[in-house]
């Protein structure tokens, strides 16, 4: 069997064994779940978009093997599997310009590419649950309720109609959101895994592509009157449109906050104490959460006003080799 075959395999099972840790249940469970994606990366990023498919089919079939469900399976593909083999397909297209050199698709693209595959996600399940009483919302607001049944109980916060009070009131509060932050997560959880494979591979001598720069995309101005109109209608309409509007909303400021965070650190690399004011700024951030927003608006600002040219340092280069 030919080595490269034996690694994807490989990758694959590495995979579905970090995926397969969820199912105990524990914190440390939970963190492996988080980089199931990255053995898939460093497979295809590694040894090309074939093999990154390999190990994901390879990773689908020791889920099902394991767990005897094909929805356990669905879920390893559509959370990691089939996202990262899109990914990949996009991270290794590459052409020949007519000087010699390799121009490779643009890795900031990647960042947009994910989140408007996750907006679609919201908006196909925001259809699929029309028909439902409550629509999206109230399908997760049933769900919400059901853990927080399960989860309650082990901070003794009571029992009987008081602790049904309190699952309800949880559950509404979070719900208005709560597709947006998942999407967020899931954005960030590729995004993550794809920078660390890259690291990897290119400190071992392996990537087949250049370094990724994800978070140096140039937002178009219409992008920036999106999250505008998808924020005002989430804000201002009632009902099921305000409702998926807002979660829209949420993980389209995504590439604007990425793009603010690097206006943010050009701005701080001006200043002698760049550090220390890093660290008070991501610990604002953090504390308080509106620092968030201005974040964004900086990132949006950058769409009319390019920020990050006048910060930033003249000759750049493009991603080639």
């Amino acid at each position: 069997m030919p080595t490269h075959l034996v690694a994807a395999i490989g990758g694959g099972l590495l995979s579905a064994v970090l995926y397969l840790a969820i199912i105990s249940g524990d914190m440390g469970g939970m963190l492996f779940g988080y980089v199931a994606a990255m053995p898939l990366f460093l497979a295809g990023l590694a040894l090309g978009t074939a093999s990154g498919q390999v190990a994901v089919a390879t990773g689908g079939l020791v889920v099902i093997g394991v767990t005897e469900s094909w929805l356990a399976c669905l879920t390893y593909l559509l959370s990691n599997g089939v996202p990262v083999a899109l990914l990949l397909q996009r991270a290794l297209l590459n052409r020949t310009g007519a000087d010699g050199r390799v121009h490779w698709y643009p890795s900031e693209r990647l960042v947009l590419d994910t989140t408007l595959a996750a907006m679609a996600l919201i908006g196909l399940a925001f259809f699929g649950a029309l028909g439902v009483d409550g629509g999206l919302r109230g399908l997760v607001e049933q769900a919400l309720s059901g853990v927080f049944r399960e989860v309650l109980p082990l901070f003794e916060a009571g029992e009987g109609d008081a602790a049904r009070s309190l699952e309800a009131a949880a559950a509404v509060a979070i719900a208005p959101v709560f597709p947006g932050v998942v999407m967020v997560s899931w954005v960030l959880m590729l995004l993550v895994n794809l920078i660390l494979a890259q690291a990897v591979l290119q400190r071992a001598g392996r990537a087949l592509r250049p370094s990724l720069r994800l978070f140096d995309a140039n937002l178009s101005p219409m992008l920036s009157w999106s999250l505008l109109g998808c924020a005002a209608a989430g804000l201002f309409l009632p009902g099921q449109i305000g409702y998926l509007a807002i979660n829209l909303a949420i993980v389209l400021a995504l590439p604007f906050f990425f793009a603010g965070l690097t206006i943010v650190h050009l701005a701080a690399a001006q200043q002698a104490a760049k550090l220390p004011l890093l660290v008070v700024f991501y610990l604002l951030m953090i504390v308080l959460g509106w620092p968030i927003l201005v974040v964004v608006g900086l990132g949006a600002a950058e769409c009319w006003v390019k920020l990050r040219r006048r910060l930033a340092a003249p000759g750049a280069d493009k991603e080639s080799r």
